[in-house]
């Protein structure tokens, strides 16, 4: 939303982190909704790609945090 960090669900966070322990450069997650998300873990961004031509993507940063605490 505003620029503010924020936690992902916990099934979320299980896929991205299994696939970055597996080194895996690009993983993309398809959400229930249409959307899909590139996450670049050289880059450390996501990139939304949306259904359809209504939206423009759009690319953050993302990071990976151990203790919550510290978000």
């Amino acid at each position: 939303g505003g620029g503010n960090w924020a936690l992902m669900d916990e099934k979320t966070t299980k896929l991205l982190e299994d696939a970055f322990l597996q080194n895996v450069v690009e993983f993309i997650l398809h959400s229930e909704d249409g959307w899909k998300y590139r996450y670049n873990f050289k880059e450390m961004t996501q990139t939304s790609i949306p259904p359809n031509e209504e939206h423009a993507p759009k690319t953050r940063n993302v990071r990976r945090v151990h203790d919550v605490e510290s978000v």
